[in-house]
């Protein structure tokens, strides 16, 4: 048996369609759409992902019709999944149909009795207030120091508006005067696209005529159309009030004088507040006008990377999300083993009786280090094959301590990282285990260019690697070991581990069957040379 055999996917055709990144955003195009269903497809519904959901709906039906609907707060580190839960929330919220007829909420595997539950009362509740709502994205760099205008143009993209304010002001006017849909037919009669127009609003030929035939009385020559229109939609500044904010947000979102059940989920709140504690004032501000104002109706969603009470800018809105959730390492790592390490019943046996009788070696390497085996392991090891669990916790820390933006240690990097060395072990026999210098090679270019690694160094192991030399490619390998530890073993951190050949060997071993005896005779004549 290979290792390709023993896994429920056809890992050598396994793509993430998404790259493993999990973008908040409004999906408008049948691409976005895919991605939007294999984020259902791939979404773990177990652990803190399924607490959260449960947590967060639990919390809404109570509320509903209370004075006050509490804000949810989701942190975890960053790439943790918070992006990834806030898709399948907006997703199975609104229960967006697919191409195919089905619904979100058909596609996720193991969605909890009490998730759905509450799903079938959201439905029941939504009829008696115009139905639902889900709204979401970031707050962009773009809207400033004003939550308040960022979060106004995500809902009006989301009810299919322009962002901008004037613009949006005009589609609303046409459609309360009963002429958009001929203004619109008018205008691309004409050859154009209206929502093109309508961004070139003052000055849009096809647009002025249209209004002159629709509306003579009050557009009565093209020439005066502009001069008309920047009067009654003037340029909005780059901030607005509450009281202008809640006046156009129920011009948008009431639908007959009722304010349907509605999700506003945020992703990257703390990102965006920053150290701007104004930012963070406004904020709460925000959120407590919507939380009260529509009688429980509209939901708060937010994530940030920090737990709330942990920072004091952020701290400042606890009070406005008293629910809160975290997410953890262990659910990465759950999320790992579904979509990509998830192993056929039927060679579960194999794999756990490989491990049993290797399991004395598996058990002495690293023992004198905090990466050690641990009694912990034996639930895990299978699920995690072919990486041993002593390896995984050294992976883990060398990418938490050598990427200093945190995007390796992340859901969407890790699953691509292990995918990519899950597929380089494909036609490797049972027995065959990921060796760690697969890490160093598999992210030596990134770190060149982040300067963690040194052109020399680089350069030279890489044309070691290269050669048809087997005791030079070993080298090579044992050097990317040795990097790697000793970029881990800072004076700071007591690990336990040093660049010793019974270390070295352990890390390069890759048949369990063959045991690193061999590597460790090999390996002291082969680094002296070095």
């Amino acid at each position: 048996m290979n290792i390709k055999d023993i896994f429920v996917k056809e890992i050598d055709h396994l793509k993430l369609r998404n790259d493993g990144v999990a973008k908040v955003a409004e999906y408008s195009d049948n691409f976005a759409n895919d991605v939007l269903r294999y984020e259902l497809e791939t979404f773990v519904c177990e652990g803190q992902y399924r607490d959260g959901l449960e947590k967060i709906l639990n919390s809404y039906v109570y509320n509903i019709n209370h004075n006050n609907q509490p804000g949810i707060w989701v942190s975890g580190f960053f790439g943790s999944g918070k992006s990834h839960l806030l898709n399948v929330l907006k997703s199975i919220w609104t229960n967006e149909k697919f191409g195919d007829g089905k619904h979100a909420r058909d596609i996720p595997q193991d969605m909890s009795s009490d998730i759905k539950e509450k799903l079938k009362e959201l439905d029941t509740l939504s009829r008696q207030n115009g139905g639902l709502i889900a709204i979401s994205g970031t707050f962009s760099a773009q809207a400033g120091n004003c939550p308040n205008l960022a979060l106004l143009k995500l809902i009006l993209k989301s009810q299919g508006l322009p962002e901008r304010i004037e613009f949006a002001n005009f589609v609303l006017w046409a459609k309360k005067q009963n002429i958009y849909d001929e203004l619109m037919k008018l205008v691309e009669n004409d050859g154009s696209n209206i929502k093109d127009e309508i961004e070139h609003l003052y000055v849009s030929d096809p647009i002025h005529n249209a209004l002159v035939k629709l509306r003579p009385n009050q557009f009565t020559s093209p020439d005066m159309c502009s001069d008309l229109l920047t009067k009654q939609f003037p340029i909005a500044s780059d901030s607005i009030s509450i009281d202008e904010f809640n006046k156009l947000t129920d011009q948008v979102l009431k639908k007959n004088n009722k304010m349907p059940l509605t999700l506003i989920a945020i992703d990257e709140v703390q990102q965006y507040i920053g150290d701007n504690s104004d930012k963070s004032i406004k904020i709460q501000n925000l959120v407590e006008t919507l939380s009260s104002k529509y009688e429980g109706k509209l939901l708060f969603v937010a994530t940030g990377q920090s737990q709330i009470t942990s920072t004091p800018n952020i701290s400042k809105l606890a009070a406005r999300f008293p629910v809160q959730i975290h997410l953890s390492d262990n659910d990465v790592n759950t999320v790992v083993r579904k979509v990509v390490l998830a192993k056929k019943p039927t060679a579960r046996e194999s794999v756990k009786k490989v491990i049993n009788n290797n399991l004395s070696e598996i058990m002495r390497q690293l023992n004198e280090t905090t990466f050690k085996f641990v009694q912990e392991d034996d639930q895990t090891i299978v699920e995690d094959y072919p990486i041993l669990p002593t390896r995984l916790r050294f992976w883990e820390k060398a990418l938490r301590i050598l990427d200093e933006t945190g995007t390796d240690s992340q859901v969407r990097s890790k699953l691509n990282t292990i995918l990519k060395a899950v597929k380089d072990s494909l036609q490797k026999p049972l027995g065959y285990v990921v060796p760690i210098d697969f890490l160093y090679f598999h992210l030596a270019t990134k770190y060149l260019q982040s300067k963690t690694v040194g052109q020399e160094f680089f350069s030279s192991v890489s044309k070691l690697y290269d050669s048809n030399n087997p005791d030079e490619k070993l080298e090579a390998r044992a050097c990317g070991v040795i990097f790697l530890i000793n970029k881990i073993n800072t004076p700071e951190n007591t690990l336990g581990i040093k660049a010793t050949v019974d270390t070295i060997a352990d890390l390069l071993l890759e048949n369990l069957e063959d045991g690193s005896s061999s590597l460790r005779s090999k390996l002291p004549q082969i680094l002296d040379k070095c």
